[in-house]
């Protein structure tokens, strides 16, 4: 992993791309207030908030969710072939798949056509603010549609991605 981002600290024990890819890395995941409308210049400036952190456990010894170890992973790759992240989404992923109207998150609304967003709180939907969640990627802060996302289903359902 050192080799693609070689400005990330080192641990007290190495990791793997297959380690970020699995989970296993040892990396934390975000803690709730740290996914808030906070949007970093670039996928690189986002590892400020944890890449001083110790590793939770020795690598594939253990397993803990975490989008930064994803973010990190997405990094690697944007170092490995030169091109950016949405760009490899784009040629890999949603291109081929079809999936017309899976995007970054975009930081205006208001020119998209979504469906708002919501939060169940006492029993009801209740229209909520929208954030920010620019910030995941390339862990997460997308937004896509259901047929676009049952593209997605069927493409590892039937190994047409990501086959082992």
């Amino acid at each position: 992993m050192y080799e693609y981002v070689p400005g990330f600290p080192k641990k007290e024990y190495d990791f793997t791309l297959r380690h970020l890819a699995s989970h296993r890395s040892g990396i934390r995941h975000y803690r709730r207030w740290e996914q808030e409308n906070t949007r970093p210049k670039s996928m690189e400036e986002g590892l400020a908030k944890f890449q001083n952190n110790k590793l939770r456990f020795e690598p594939g010894t253990d397993y803990l969710y975490s989008s930064y170890g994803y973010n990190l992973l997405g990094i690697a790759m944007e170092k490995a072939t030169q091109r950016s992240f949405e760009e490899l989404l784009t040629t890999y992923v949603t291109r081929p798949l079809g999936m017309e109207h899976t995007l970054p998150d975009p930081a205006e609304y208001e020119a998209l056509e979504t469906s708002g967003f919501f939060i169940y709180k006492g029993g009801q939907a209740r229209e909520a603010k929208s954030v920010d969640l620019r910030l995941k990627l390339p862990s997460g802060g997308m937004l896509s549609t259901s047929e676009d996302l049952v593209r997605l289903g069927n493409a590892y359902t039937y190994q047409r991605i990501l086959a082992p």
